[in-house]
């Protein structure tokens, strides 16, 4: 009893810290409420999407989650031609060929047709002006703990402190097995969400890790980022005064060192909308980890390739073309960090399937080369077939072959020919795109130093006009002048002249240059005779959607581009009297 009664204040008191904290929540605004009656948990947008942008695109995810994507596209044209560029770092130290800049190709079998109605309305407003021929989407955020734990857990969805950071410490077989149990999920719950092919019904696009040259590709900034760009710089075209710390958690001096990483979206985002690519956690990329030997990557594969840096790097190994190899399994089990975590990516087979992307792909191969034209229906094989044989284009000489053949070892000895000479016919077309690409920088550098040259020759010319000022007045000082001051003025006089004659042939030399200039201007023109029209005007679009940035040089290089426009234009509609030094000059760079 005594108990009892010692326990009944007790729980009045209970009941009426209860009551005044019901008070204090209601005196709160409501995020404020929400905070203290959430503490220690986090918001749905926070794992999920922390920094939403208008040109997000989506794919759904158990939990009532999702990922976001961005969309990536390639500086090609047509759907089997690849993006040249040079990746990796410019490392000058003794470990310069574990990094060192190699050469890449990018490609992709996935185009805005392939996405759902939607996500293609967002990525095409994403992509305007730039050409959509071949595009990939990638995460905007290294995935989150709950974003793992929605595919991974089994049903279980509850929200904790640490669900907004980036997920780490898995290994490679565990990422790959996430990335296939959520491919399975958006097949069997939401088909619809995923890429497709409307002439190919059993393609599907693909959710997968990226590739190390995917990766890096849009942590440099994708198609946001001129090609120069992209194999020069060694982190992003960062804004005026921009500290590279803003855009990533790694180690800085005279800072207090990281010890693990951050919420996702918590700093600035790249060019193209990503986050986290500099630091926070590293991320795995599908690549075997191979050596770079004389520019390119050596033949031997190991680990796989780690990319970004954490947060326990230096800056040095947070750039975008730092790589490291990471085995996949040691002697106590498979590799695990917990600075290491992942990314995904949306792609889309490239020729599998028994629908019309697979004979698209065989009608670009039948094609001829270029130059070759028309590939023939039937090739008869008579004497008046045989008498024009001249004629025939390398492919149709050898299908001549093939149609004649006497035994399977002959015909098969033709096929192979063949398939080389088709080799060879889109290796031609590939730098043919190289040449024209080439062809028109060329030129515009051309106008670039032609305006140059012309700025020099008009200095020296105010510069020879200020000399003959002067000489003027020394002249008019001859009369009132003693013989000492004549003296110093005949000095002071041939001094002058001798710099005014040099500056006059300063700016002779500069007309002359110009002239050589103009004359090679006119010679790369008349190489443009030899390419195909519609070749160079793709790359021309290219060329023009390459041109990024407000600085004086990208001006420069946007007039230079309309001034190289205008003429090619100009050349093939033979109104060569059009193109003179005075018409680009007058057009100010």
């Amino acid at each position: 009893m005594d108990r009892e009664k010692t326990h009944v204040p007790d729980k009045l008191a209970l009941i009426l810290l209860a009551s005044l904290a019901l008070a204090l929540l209601a005196a709160f605004p409501g995020p404020a409420r929400a905070a203290i009656a959430k503490k220690g948990t986090v918001s749905p947008e926070s794992v999920q999407n922390p920094k939403p942008d208008d040109l997000d695109l989506f794919l759904p995810m158990p939990c009532g989650l999702s990922m976001a994507f961005r969309v990536v596209a390639l500086p090609v044209s047509g759907k089997v031609a690849d993006f040249e560029t040079f990746l990796g770092s410019d490392a000058d130290s003794d470990d310069a060929f574990l990094a060192n800049r190699h050469r890449v190709f990018l490609g992709s079998g996935l185009s805005l047709e392939n996405l759902p109605e939607p996500m293609r309305a967002v990525a095409a407003r994403a992509l305007e002006g730039v050409s959509q021929d071949q595009v990939y989407l990638i995460g905007k955020y290294e995935v989150s703990e709950a974003q793992w734990d929605s595919v991974m857990g089994d049903g279980k969805c509850a929200l904790s402190e640490r669900s907004a950071r980036p997920k780490a410490e898995i290994s490679v077989f565990q990422a790959r097995e996430f990335a296939g149990r959520y491919m399975d999920w958006l097949a069997g719950n939401r088909p619809e969400a995923l890429p497709s092919f409307p002439d190919d019904p059993e393609a599907v696009g693909l959710v997968r890790l990226p590739t190390e040259e995917e990766w890096e590709y849009a942590a440099r900034g994708g198609h946001k980022a001129s090609t120069d760009d992209i194999s020069t710089q060694p982190f992003f075209d960062l804004p005026d005064k921009a500290n590279p710390r803003e855009y990533g958690l790694f180690q800085s001096p005279g800072q207090t060192p990281e010890v693990e990483p951050g919420a996702i979206g918590r700093w600035k985002p790249n060019p193209l909308g990503l986050y986290d690519t500099a630091g926070n956690v590293a991320e795995m990329t599908s690549s075997p980890f191979r050596m770079t030997i004389d520019g390119r990557l050596h033949g031997s594969a190991g680990g796989f390739v780690r990319k970004g840096g954490s947060f326990g790097d230096s800056y040095d190994g947070v750039l975008p073309g730092k790589r490291i190899e990471v085995a996949q399994y040691y002697e106590n089990g498979p590799t695990l960090s917990k600075d290491l975590g992942l990314r995904l990516l949306v792609s889309a087979p490239v020729a599998v399937g028994p629908g019309a992307r697979l004979e698209e792909l065989r009608s670009i191969w039948a094609a001829p080369g270029p130059g070759q034209g028309p590939a023939p229906e039937t090739l008869e094989v008579d004497e008046a077939r045989f008498a024009g044989v001249e004629s025939l284009s390398p492919i149709e000489k050898v299908e001549l072959l093939i149609s004649t053949a006497t035994g399977e070892d002959q015909r098969k000895l033709f096929e192979s020919i063949k398939y080389d000479l088709k080799d060879l016919d889109l290796m031609n077309a590939n730098k043919e795109q190289m040449a024209i690409r080439t062809n028109c920088r060329s030129l515009m550098f051309v106008v670039y130093s032609m305006h140059n040259t012309a700025k020099r020759r008009q200095d020296a010319l105010a510069d020879a006009q200020m000399v003959e000022a002067d000489l003027e007045l020394l002249e008019s000082l001859r009369g009132s002048a003693g013989r000492e001051q004549l003296r110093r003025i005949q000095d002071l006089v041939a001094d002058n002249q001798k710099k005014h004659d040099r500056l006059k042939n300063q700016a002779e030399g500069f007309d002359q240059a110009i002239s050589r200039e103009f004359g090679h201007y006119l010679d790369l023109l008349g190489r443009h005779a030899g390419f195909d029209r519609l070749a160079v005007n793709g790359i021309l679009r290219l060329i023009e959607q390459d041109i990024k940035g407000d600085d004086i040089y990208a001006r420069a290089m946007r007039a230079a581009f309309q001034q190289v426009s205008r003429d090619l234009g100009r050349w093939r509609s033979g109104k060569t009297d059009m193109i003179s030094v005075g018409n680009i000059l007058e057009n100010a760079i």
